[in-house]
């Protein structure tokens, strides 16, 4: 039995989603709870000990959000895979606030909401948990997340972090904290490893100095050629495709209207398409603009902290926009094979 929560306030959506899952995961034995809220949903994980190992959370609810929900529940139920549905596009990029497994537009949930359960196991699969009671409560953690186990007389306590608690207790250790190459490069730069090398004959100084220049240089045209690619391919591929089919269907917004027929909906997603295409759009200047700043620095190691912060920064974020916006063009008007094409197609 795959215990499953579905937590959405619209109950026409909650039968809906229970429906779609009920047939599309039929093998997988599913046993469905419905919550009205998020307030209900947490209320039954802390006075029930329910545990469900598949979430299923909309995001737009009154009072707490879903992704304020998925919080709660990475926290308290760290082996509950999360999946988000939602009507709404725009908040593709609001969801990476929370530890989830697949993010699904509602009018897309019968395509894609087996694959996103397949995934919600595999990564149930992954995580090793650490069982344990708390009083009368049984709770679990990833054990890649424990820190470490304490013993204090007849009581055993488990510390466990999330991926700043890592860091700080790196720093407590003394141990560097390298959140990007270029800083891991730049420690070839410290006297102690110079001398390290040196005294092994590994390299000599000078050695060590041209390796460390060299791997700048490189990181620096390796970034340099990637953006120079997204530019490439978001100004000559998808902002036209993307042209090309907001005007097809607000094309077919018109004539509705001109025929006097309900299309709420319909503009709601034209306004959408419209907004994430100008998104993109002003997202790709951005990218072109930080990319030819990168010229001015002289040093080649703050060119390189440039390019590792600044310019993959303006990378990451066009990024996510193009990918939330794929999954609700016309994979027909979409200028390459899609996500769905690249896992199930080929």
């Amino acid at each position: 039995m795959l215990p499953i929560a579905i937590c959405d306030d619209e109950p026409m959506h909650r039968q809906r989603t229970a429906a779609v899952l009920q047939e599309k995961i039929a093998g997988y034995a599913p046993a469905f709870r419905l919550f009205a809220s998020s307030a209900e949903l947490l209320n039954a994980v802390e006075t029930e000990g329910y545990a469900p190992r598949i979430a299923v959370l909309d995001i737009q609810m009154q009072e707490m959000d879903g992704i304020s929900l998925a919080r709660e529940l990475n926290q308290k139920l760290p082996q509950c895979a999360v999946i988000f549905l939602t009507a709404f596009l725009s908040l593709a990029t609001e969801v990476y606030e929370a530890k989830h497994v697949y993010f699904i537009v509602k009018s897309q949930l019968e395509a894609r909401i087996e694959r996103a359960v397949e995934l919600a196991l595999k990564q149930a699969e992954e995580d090793l948990l650490l069982l344990y009671r708390c009083g009368t409560v049984q709770r679990a953690v990833a054990s890649r997340e424990v820190l470490y186990l304490e013993r204090v007389l007849r009581r055993t306590r488990v510390k466990a972090a999330q991926f700043e608690d890592w860091v700080r207790e790196a720093q407590h250790r003394g141990l560097p904290v390298l959140r990007t190459s270029v800083e891991a490069f730049h420690t070839l730069t410290d006297p102690k490893n110079i001398e390290l090398f040196d005294r092994y004959r590994v390299f000599s100084p000078k050695e060590t100095a041209a390796r460390y220049e060299i791997q700048l240089d490189n990181y620096i045209h390796v970034v340099q050629i990637e953006a120079a690619t997204m530019l490439e391919i978001a100004k000559r591929q998808i902002i036209p495709s993307c042209i090309q089919y907001s005007g097809k269907i607000a094309g077919s917004l018109r004539q509705m209207q001109e025929c006097g027929l309900s299309a709420k909906r319909l503009q709601n997603h034209v306004e959408m398409v419209a907004e994430s295409l100008e998104s993109i759009m002003a997202l790709t200047e951005e990218l072109e603009r930080t990319v030819n700043l990168a010229s001015s620095f002289e040093d080649l190691y703050a060119r390189a902290r440039y390019m590792a912060e600044d310019v993959c920064g303006a990378m990451d974020r066009l990024r996510t926009r193009c990918d939330a916006l794929e999954t609700v063009v016309d994979r027909r008007d979409w200028p390459m094979p899609t996500y769905t094409d690249l896992l199930h197609r080929i």
